[in-house]
């Protein structure tokens, strides 16, 4: 099911890099399972306790209104 997602993804909406994610980009969640495909915005990049950025960013999930902490592979940027 999640391959076949990926596939959904790649091939039906313009993509972005995850090089170039930045606050307020939409994405298409691609994991966790139960968030899959559902679209969200991102809030900005996770902060560690140190005050340094990690490689995780903070992903609305507007359909339910959740915010998840998401490592690039995690999802995808969109532009629509």
């Amino acid at each position: 099911m999640m391959e076949s997602l990926q596939l959904l993804v790649s091939y039906s909406l313009p993509l972005e890099s995850s090089g170039n994610i930045k606050t307020g980009d939409k994405v298409i969640v691609i994991r966790p399972a139960y968030v899959a495909g559902m679209r969200g915005e991102v809030c900005g990049q996770e902060i560690l306790a140190d005050n340094k950025p990690s490689s995780r960013w903070l992903i609305l999930v507007t359909e339910m209104n959740l915010v998840l902490s998401l490592k690039p592979s995690e999802f995808q940027v969109i532009h629509e």
